[in-house]
């Protein structure tokens, strides 16, 4: 009775996935939307690269260099970052704080 079980779960794992992975490959159009040999393609390009800074480059700009440069101990401060009037720069400080905080 146990391996009844076992086997219908499998089984509709084994569904699933393939109906993931077939609406990925049917639901690409080229924007934006990645599939998984996408992913793949992209995972084996930035492998390729040797520096870690110069991998993130494109995405995060100076997040990681700050984060190798910088002691551990050191105390960051960043001013005019948040706030209403300083909302345009939201996305630098999320970068930043992701790769600086906590220290």
């Amino acid at each position: 009775m146990n391996s009844r079980w076992v086997t219908l779960v499998s089984v509709s794992l084994v569904a699933f996935a393939s109906l993931v992975i077939a609406c990925q490959f049917k639901h690409y159009n080229g924007v934006g939307i990645s599939s998984i040999i996408q992913s793949y393609f992209r995972g084996k390009q930035q492998s390729e690269i040797p520096s870690m800074v110069d991998r993130n480059q494109p995405a995060s700009g100076m997040g990681p260099e700050l984060d190798l440069v910088l002691p551990k101990d050191a105390r960051v401060f960043m001013p005019d970052m948040t706030g209403p009037t300083n909302y345009g720069k939201i996305g630098y400080y999320y970068h930043i704080t992701y790769y600086l905080f906590p220290r």
